[in-house]
């Protein structure tokens, strides 16, 4: 929420509340000065934005604006029905993230520099959908994953490799020693590379799917 006021006095936000349920958005606000409303002019008290998950159409319905004022209250019944397209942003991309082993809650997301890029995330058919500025780089990761880089050239789908059971962002001997030191237990860690509460050969098989593979670019 963010405040504009015109040519009356600045108006100083106090409380904002949405409730999705209701469908109701409150705002109260007082003036510096300590007045109810502005003395006069207009302006843009609050702006709404709302974030797409995915490209299709939405459909907005204001049913009536309500302004309190000193002892009185003022309506202005208004009705305002509008659709909109949303069409995909020609500076994002849209990648789905399978995680060998992990649930897809597991999965982290975080920026590959210092910058933010805009990243919008959804669990979908058992695979995270990832919605982000294809002119910055992200970087997905996952317990006991080799984490990789994301950018405007990865592919729609890629896959988080399970292996690297002491996160040191290769999968090598140093892994395989480690679930055959934990074999034949049943516990959760990171020696259960495919998350089936037991270390067992499964698990070792995992470790030398992947065997050789390094942190990098996502496949």
């Amino acid at each position: 929420m963010n405040s504009r006021p015109g040519l009356g006095n600045s108006v100083q936000i106090l409380t904002n509340h949405i409730q999705t349920d209701l469908a109701t958005l409150t705002l109260r606000y007082i003036t510096l000065n300590g007045n109810t409303v502005p003395n006069s002019g207009s302006g843009v008290l609050a702006r709404l934005s709302i974030t797409a998950l995915a490209v299709g159409s939405a459909q907005f319905h204001f049913s009536q604006a309500m302004v309190a004022a000193g002892a009185g209250t003022l309506y202005w019944p208004q009705t305002l029905d509008s659709a909109v397209l949303i069409e995909p942003n020609v500076s994002q991309r849209s990648v789905s993230v399978r995680s060998e082993a992990s649930s897809p809650e597991q999965v982290i997301v975080s920026s590959a520099s210092d910058a933010n890029p805009i990243v919008v995330e959804r669990v979908v058919d058992g695979k995270l959908e990832i919605i982000f500025d294809s002119q910055s780089a992200i970087v997905v990761d996952a317990p006991g994953h080799l984490a990789c880089t994301v950018n405007a050239a990865a592919d729609s789908v890629i896959t988080l490799r399970a292996g690297d059971v002491n996160d040191d962002n290769h999968i090598d001997l140093l892994d395989a020693a480690t679930v055959g030191i934990e074999m034949n237990q049943s516990l959760s860690g990171p020696a259960d590379v495919n998350g089936d509460q037991r270390v067992d050969i499964y698990d070792l098989i995992a470790v030398g799917r992947n065997y050789g593979r390094s942190m990098g670019a996502c496949g």
